[in-house]
């Protein structure tokens, strides 16, 4: 841990240093090496020292990952300059009205007040009209089917045996903190329960302290059953099914017969934590109707407290950035809105603004080069001795029939848009209840019926990519095809480095741990054998050690570090061919330039908190880790920079890992 902490505080200080660094984001990024470190000793600090240095975070923004946020700054400026222009325009149809009208809600600060008090006096009406539990029963019953908060949340999700139609699953997740080791912390949960006591001042509660120590006991009682972020990892590939008898029989007090009714009977329902479900209904008997009064009280309105409550909201806002990772200073109320609509109406913004940010986008060039990948993947497959010969055959049928979803959407069907509704540019709770209502009801009706499984999970504006395993489909946006990730001017060899390792980290996720419990048809089936499994967690062992080492857990990482383990072996292989890597006739310069394209992509500064927050919940590796501990695997890397056998950036060849 020391050597951890020692690298995070110098990638925390080049963001702060004296070299007169700048927030300032460029068209296209400058990413000079540091020739005083050698790639062999610290290739993160070769590749990422000096650009890390050149940047000062923002004080509204808690982290920057170049390869990530500097292309999704840029996207959001073109946003808020089209919002800005939007204010004074007349909106060209109806989608383009609906934005109007929601981001002017959102920018109206005296209307958000005066829907703040009266959200809150409206639930303490409610509340207060409470006198018996039977009463109390039926109320956060009927919340379920409203746009107000409920006890639990559902939604739907594929189903494991039929992908084609979804199950509807129940979780709850009344908690303040992103997991159960934050509330040891002594210094944070007094400040937490400052905050309570403080909103329950606010909002008029006779006895503050008690009301805060009601919500605090319960909070912290649901935390320590609710999973670890590694322990819920496993859960969305387990079978969680419930039927409605046991949800009943089970949890008599939430009374889900009222939610159940809007659910078709042949929907299946996955229980995804029996434990905080149980948890809840065991509350609400041995609680007084008073503890939950309040409970409810802080976590149906403290997300609503804002503009009327400048006071409080500072303090949590505070709170954030001090135990949370969050920024010091809050953007302005402009940017603010501009993501409030980008986010909730993400199709809908980008189906307008794409064509204008990207008109040529060359796609045919890409979509060849993304194929490279899938077939870099299937020869390595097909070179596999650990694998059995069933296993082989079910692992390359994956990669070579999974769906490739890229640049952007092509129809209707694709995009998927927000249901049509009004909006007023006077209502901006009322706004976004109306469309978290219409969205409920919409999933409600789909049930039962064939989804489409052509869907994108968002916007093609999103500086992201993902892999859906029931799908078994890549989506990959033309957000994130700009540089360092992509540039058609760059070789084919620096583009497969960077976006090249994306598209196998996403394709291998179908083939690594988690992602192998479902088939090439996106069935919960699992298709390796046992002895694959225990060869495929034999192979991953080193990984786990590794990534322990260095501050990280290994386990909780383990999906994403076989991800990049992968992503940047597949794209090496795809970027240079057998003879040329057998021989070792690789030009230097196209040599070198591969790995530290793949090492751009992961140049990062972050506020300290934010690093110690994704320790505990991300199961991504800082980005130290993922370019520092990535080449070691690489033989590749070793043989572009000279490095010698003893070198830190260099495993012997009994210690690198290959998974595929």
């Amino acid at each position: 841990m020391k050597k951890l902490s020692a690298l995070l505080a110098l990638v925390f200080v080049f963001g702060c240093s004296s070299l007169q660094p700048s927030s300032k984001i460029p068209s296209k990024r400058k990413f000079p090496v540091n020739t005083a470190v050698s790639p062999c000793e610290n290739f993160y600090e070769y590749t990422c020292s000096k650009v890390n240095a050149s940047f000062k975070l923002p004080e509204d923004r808690s982290a920057h990952t170049f390869s990530f946020n500097d292309s999704s700054e840029r996207i959001l400026e073109f946003k808020k300059s089209y919002f800005k222009k939007l204010k004074s325009a007349e909106p060209e149809n109806q989608k383009e009205k609906a934005l109007k009208n929601y981001y002017l809600a959102c920018m109206n600060k005296e209307a958000r007040v005066k829907e703040e008090v009266a959200e809150v006096e409206r639930v303490k009406k409610e509340l207060a009209g409470i006198r018996s539990r039977r009463q109390m029963f039926d109320y956060f019953a009927n919340k379920i089917i409203s746009p107000d908060l409920s006890l639990f949340y559902s939604g739907p999700i594929s189903n494991q045996d039929n992908p084609d139609y979804n199950d509807i699953y129940i979780d709850t997740g009344l908690m303040t903190l992103p997991e159960k080791s934050y509330y040891e912390k002594e210094d944070l949960v007094a400040e937490l329960k400052a905050i309570m006591v403080m909103f329950f001042k606010e909002v008029g509660v006779s006895n503050p302290e008690k009301a805060a120590r009601d919500v605090y006991e319960f909070e912290h009682g649901l935390a320590q059953i609710y999973p670890t972020p590694l322990e819920f990892r496993d859960l969305v590939s387990s079978r969680t099914g419930i039927t409605r008898r046991q949800i009943e029989r089970r949890y008599p007090n939430l009374k889900l017969s009222t939610f159940l009714k809007e659910v078709p009977k042949s929907t299946h329902i996955r229980n995804f934590i029996p434990a905080s479900m149980k948890y809840i209904n065991e509350k609400l008997s041995s609680l007084s109707i008073d503890q939950w009064k309040n409970i409810y009280l802080y976590f149906a309105v403290k997300g609503y407290m804002d503009d009327a409550y400048p006071e409080l909201f500072k303090k949590r806002f505070d709170f954030s950035h001090k135990f949370l990772g969050g920024s010091p200073k809050r953007a302005d109320r402009h940017e603010r809105c501009t993501k409030r609509v980008m986010y909730t109406f993400s199709k809908e913004v980008d189906f307008i603004l794409l064509p204008r940010m990207f008109p040529d986008f060359p796609q045919e060039k890409f979509v060849k080069l993304a194929e490279r990948i899938r077939k870099s993947i299937v020869a390595s497959l097909n070179e596999n001795t650990w694998l059995s010969e069933r296993g082989r055959k079910e692992a390359i049928r994956k990669i070579t029939t999974a769906k490739l979803q890229l640049v952007k959407p092509l129809n209707d069907e694709e995009w998927y848009f927000n249901p049509v509704a009004e909006y007023s540019p006077e209502t901006p709770i009322a706004n976004a209840k109306k469309l978290g209502l219409l969205k409920f009801k919409r999933t409600l009706g789909e049930l039962g019926k064939p989804v489409s499984k052509k869907r994108w999970g968002f916007g093609p504006l999103t500086v992201n990519a993902y892999y859906s395993p029931p799908y078994n489909k890549f989506v990959l946006p033309i957000a994130i095809l700009q540089y360092p990730f992509y540039d058609p001017s760059l070789s084919d060899a620096a583009n497969l480095a960077a976006i090249g390792t994306v598209i196998g980290h996403e394709l291998g996720h179908g083939i690594d741990d988690k992602g192998s419990k479902y088939d090439s048809a996106g069935k919960l089936r699992n298709w390796m054998s046992k002895k694959d499994r225990k060869n495929l967690a034999k192979i991953s062992q080193p990984l786990i050690d590794q990534f322990e080492k260095i501050g990280h857990n290994g386990k909780l990482t383990l999906g994403e570090n076989i991800g990049d383990l992968v992503g940047l072996t597949a794209a090496y292989e795809a970027a240079f061919s057998l003879e040329q890597r057998r021989s070792g006739n690789i030009p230097q310069d196209l040599h070198q330039a591969f790995f530290l394209q793949y090492g751009r992509a992961w140049c990062e500064v972050e506020r300290p908190a934010t690093t110690q927050r994704r320790l505990k919940t991300d199961p991504h590796s800082l980005g130290f880790a993922r370019v520092n501990e990535q080449v070691k695997h690489q033989p590749g890397f070793q043989q572009a920079f000279n490095c010698k056998d003893s070198d830190p950036m260099v495993l012997s060849k009994d210690q690198r890992v290959r998974i595929w």
